[in-house]
């Protein structure tokens, strides 16, 4: 486990920091609890995903790396763009850095939800620590104990099924 500079302790303190601060839109709050040099992972909203793709046409999805101020406003959108409450729960890191704690944010549908059929569907921040402070976050798919089985699956078992899903997240930015 990356952070072992750590203790297992803070790094509890300082994930449920992290998840009040998302929560409840405390933006001065989350900024503290970021290394200044760290890399957060963020989405692209399909308008600058289109430009991207112009130079990267490989490229499968908008995700991307960001300093400290890119993943402030990137939250700063997200925020602006949902206005119910932002529930919270944590979890585990079962694939990339496993054992990291994971934090879920509306059962894992805020801050993104995936546009491909073929992606989990539900989407966490994993955490990493350094210096007492975060200094990565990643989005996560695989949790110990969340079941996140494939969007396109969920769509079916829910009889959700409909022809213009790319359409809608691209309208709704990414977000539902």
């Amino acid at each position: 486990m990356k952070g072992a500079d750590v203790s297992k302790e803070r790094q509890r303190e300082i994930t449920v920091a992290f998840a009040e601060a998302v929560a409840f839109r405390k933006r001065d709050a989350l900024k503290e609890l970021l290394h200044e040099r760290g890399d957060f992972t963020v989405i692209r909203t399909p308008s600058e995903h289109e430009e991207y793709l112009k130079t990267h046409p490989e490229a499968e999805h908008g995700i991307y790396w960001v300093d400290r101020d890119g993943f402030l406003a990137f939250m700063d959108k997200r925020w602006s763009m949902y206005r119910e409450e932002i529930q919270f729960r944590f979890d585990q890191c079962l694939q990339c850095v496993l054992g990291n704690p994971v934090v879920l944010f509306r059962e894992g549908y805020f801050p993104v939800r995936n546009p491909n059929f073929y992606d989990r569907d539900r989407t966490g921040f994993m955490l990493e620590f350094k210096d007492d402070k975060i200094s990565d976050i990643t989005f996560c798919y695989a949790f110990l104990k969340t079941e996140n089985p494939d969007l396109g699956q969920v769509l079916i078992d829910e009889g959700d099924w409909w022809p213009d899903y790319k359409q809608e997240w691209i309208d709704k930015d990414g977000l539902w």
